[in-house]
């Protein structure tokens, strides 16, 4: 049989060599380890990153169900998380099972910020490969596409669990390579720090004028029209209005132009205006629905609230910037008042200071999506 041919050729090299032709590499191991069981766990670690994910999971289910293969599981998962360019889908599994997985317990946890740093830069190796046209292009897209779509699975399960233990001075870097990649969206990194919110709000605190800005949370459709508003004024009110000004400097003496006066002036509200929206918007982010729940007081959440002084309850849903319509109750998150709100959960109770001077008690209720 396979194992006794196997076992024949003696050598690790031949039976590697061996158990790579065909599709039969499983077969071959269960022969393996029936008649030389000793050989199994070391020829696993041997093996475990150069055959497919299907083999390499079956591989470390084997070696962790007995315990005298464990030593071997800690090698084999080592293999499997030492380079993730080596078996991409293979490291990317192996860390879910380290990263608060069944897996949790094993020495290679405790280096769980370097396998979400090694794969951060293997991320921006591919974009640079990308960008530069080195290589298959297309395959790397595919790539960097399971990479991200892994590191966004369950509401950024793996950066959740790598940051929430770290301390701050560990966790900030790793935290603001990430906010500063161009591999990853703008959307996935709302979505990550929506998804950070509860557990590390310390993360974007501290940084220097040089590093990046504090989003600012809008509602999709208030972004779509302030995105308008400035392509308007760009493509329309400021040709228009220097249209205007050489028409009126055609009229003659510009010192009693009005026209002239009046268009030059409205050349610098446009010119302010512009330059307005275009910071505004540079830091502005769509709220998305699927990174708001009832958990806490976060942009896009409506909180019913009572007031402890009168007992009378109060209702406000927290939007963005440009969404404020407080006739309504709709509030801006980063108003005075909305601001005091903010990662406050049901049940808990608080002193909110009004501009006026005054202050009021309140019990949060409840929360719920808005969006």
């Amino acid at each position: 049989d396979t194992a006794a041919l196997l076992f024949e050729m003696g050598g690790d090299a031949d039976l590697i060599g061996a158990l790579a032709i065909g599709d039969h590499q499983q077969r071959a191991l269960e022969q393996i380890r029936a008649r030389v069981p000793h050989r199994f766990g070391d020829l696993c670690v041997m093996l475990i990153d150069s055959v497919n994910l299907t083999l390499a999971r079956w591989m470390m289910k084997e070696l962790m169900a007995e315990e005298t293969l464990h030593h071997a599981a800690e090698d084999a998962l080592a293999t499997l998380l030492h380079d993730p360019a080596v078996h991409t889908e293979a490291y990317l599994w192996a860390m879910r099972q380290v990263l608060g997985g069944p897996w949790a317990h094993l020495s290679v946890a405790n280096d769980a910020p370097h396998l979400l740093e090694r794969v951060l830069i293997y991320l921006e190796d591919i974009q640079r490969r990308i960008d530069r046209e080195d290589g298959d292009r297309q395959a790397l897209r595919g790539v960097a596409t399971r990479i991200r779509n892994a590191l966004e699975e369950n509401r950024h399960e793996l950066v959740v669990h790598t940051l929430r233990e770290l301390p701050v001075e560990h966790a900030r870097p790793l935290y603001l390579r990430m906010m500063g990649m161009v591999a990853l969206s703008d959307a996935w990194k709302v979505a990550a720090q929506a998804s950070l919110q509860s557990v590390r709000g310390d993360l974007d605190t501290g940084r220097g004028p040089e590093e990046e800005q504090e989003f600012l949370y809008v509602t999709a459709a208030k972004l779509r029209e302030k995105q308008s508003e400035l392509q308007h004024i760009r493509s329309v009110e400021i040709p228009e209005n220097s249209r205007d000004i050489q028409t009126a400097r055609e009229h003659g003496d510009l010192r009693e132009n009005a026209e002239y006066k009046a268009a030059k002036e409205r050349q610098t509200l446009l010119h302010k205006r512009m330059a307005e929206l275009e910071a505004l918007l540079s830091r502005a982010r769509p709220i998305l629905p699927e990174t708001v729940t009832g958990e806490m007081v976060v942009p896009g959440t409506r909180v019913r609230l009572r007031n402890t002084g009168t007992g009378e309850e109060e209702v406000y849903t927290l939007l963005g910037l440009w969404d404020a319509e407080p006739e309504h109750g709709v509030i801006s998150y980063l108003s005075p008042f909305g601001s005091q709100f903010l990662r406050r959960r049901p049940g808990e109770t608080l002193t909110v200071n009004l501009p006026s001077g005054e202050s009021h008690g309140y019990e949060i209720l409840s929360i719920e999506r808005a969006v």
